[in-house]
């Protein structure tokens, strides 16, 4: 017996062989059996349909001409019933098939008709024919079940939209993320529900799908739900409008809402924790400067004055020696503010903070520095700058440190091609 395709046979093959001649069945039952299919037999048509119903065979060999019911009947009770369903059926007639004869046996679900006598091979043949079609039949009905099931269980939908952007299917989970129903969407423009800011990206990116047979693109964009709130889903379209079984855009979706407020609500959390750090390092730098600083300066005109009496020449060296060290403290300490928060960071802006950090660093390290900035547009979002000056001190700050160079240049762009307000900043470091 062939090898059926898709891995099929799990089981033994189950004939039912219904005729009236019990030659007939001695002959062909025995051949059936040899090649390992399971056949049970029946005599009569009502019996046979009654033994159909119990073994549910893969396969029914109907004579026409039985004694107590035409075979065509039969036929037609096997496959209008439902706990039949898949079973094929084959008459098999004593005499010619002509074509009426096989019009009849099609109009009430005949698989296929024979006549007799028929030569073994060629009913072997025949048989292993509508067994691999039947099969096949049920793997693809198996198949289909699986996907239904796994469909309409997803959490994600699924929909297909034809070259227009319209809604020719979408799966059962579609009413659970969105609201509508199956036939409140069919025919119905997709973009139509898209929030207006989403709605020309989504647009763009659905052209460049229609160019693109086989491939996908994926997005992050609002959408009506019924209830006319918004929602934030995330979808990959596939263009398989090519493929005959689906002609259209397949695309797979997933509500993400809750996903992205909560993205939302950690970068506002993480931008006030940056906001609250860049504060408290604005305190501390002015209480070193204006508190610690002003304490030292005070202690320095002490011992100058100290210094300056003439009981006092004798630990003149010694004073001169605190002055400095005062002196040192006092760099010290304005360097320290100055690198928590540089007030012209506030006051200037991010370009003469910047330049001051690289020139003081390079000076510090006795390295040569380069600044440039020219087409820098002017003042920014004060989160922005300082996001921007910390990236710039760190990274100067990490070629002091670590390069060995003898010279740092720092530069300062916006990309070209973005708008102003959502300018990305890009720090151009090299070191030589």
């Amino acid at each position: 017996m062939s090898t059926l395709p898709f891995a099929l046979i799990t089981q033994p093959i189950k004939l039912l062989l219904i005729d009236d001649s019990l030659e007939v069945r001695k002959f062909l039952a025995p051949i059936l059996r040899k090649q390992g299919y399971e056949v049970e037999e029946a005599s009569a048509g009502m019996d046979g349909l009654e033994l159909a119903r119990e073994k549910k065979p893969d396969l029914v060999l109907l004579g026409v001409a039985l004694p107590d019911i035409n075979g065509l009947v039969i036929c037609k009770e096997i496959k209008t019933d439902p706990a039949l369903n898949g079973v094929f059926v084959v008459l098999i007639s004593g005499e010619a098939v002509s074509w009426e004869d096989r019009a009849a046996g099609l109009a009430v679900g005949a698989d296929e008709c024979l006549a007799k006598p028929i030569e073994p091979q060629e009913l072997l043949s025949w048989v292993q024919a509508m067994v691999r079609v039947q099969q096949a039949e049920k793997f693809l009905r198996t198949s289909e079940q699986r996907f239904r099931a796994m469909v309409e269980h997803s959490r994600d939908a699924i929909a297909v939209l034809d070259a227009e952007g319209s809604f020719s299917y979408t799966s059962p989970s579609t009413r659970r993320i969105l609201g509508y129903a199956e036939e409140e969407l069919i025919g119905r423009n997709a973009f139509d529900l898209i929030h207006p800011e989403d709605r020309s990206s989504t647009m763009d990116l659905f052209r460049r799908l229609l160019a693109k047979p086989r491939a996908s693109e994926s997005a992050q964009f609002r959408y009506f739900h019924k209830d006319g709130l918004c929602r934030w889903l995330e979808g990959t379209g596939t263009n398989l409008l090519s493929d005959l079984a689906v002609r259209g855009i397949v695309v797979n979706y997933r509500d993400i809402d809750e996903r992205v407020r909560a993205e939302r609500a950690l970068q506002t959390l993480s931008s006030r924790l940056i906001e609250a750090q860049e504060m408290e390092r604005r305190h501390l730098a002015r209480e070193i400067h204006d508190e610690i600083g002003q304490v030292l300066i005070a202690l320095e005109l002490n011992l100058q004055s100290l210094g300056q009496a003439h009981s006092a020449a004798a630990r003149a060296p010694q004073v001169e020696e605190s002055v400095a060290l005062v002196e040192r403290l006092i760099e010290q300490v304005h360097d320290i503010a100055l690198d928590l928060r540089p007030p012209m960071l506030d006051d200037l802006g991010l370009v003469p903070a910047l330049r001051w950090n690289t020139n003081h660093q390079a000076r510090r390290a006795n390295l040569r520095a380069v600044f440039r900035a020219d087409s820098w547009p002017g003042r920014l979002d004060s989160a922005m700058e300082t996001a921007c000056y910390r990236v710039g001190q760190e990274a100067v700050t990490n070629v002091v440190r670590h390069a060995r160079a003898g010279e740092i240049v720092v530069g300062l762009t916006t990309g070209e091609e973005m708008p102003r307000p959502m300018a990305a900043v890009e720090l151009n470091l090299g070191h030589s």
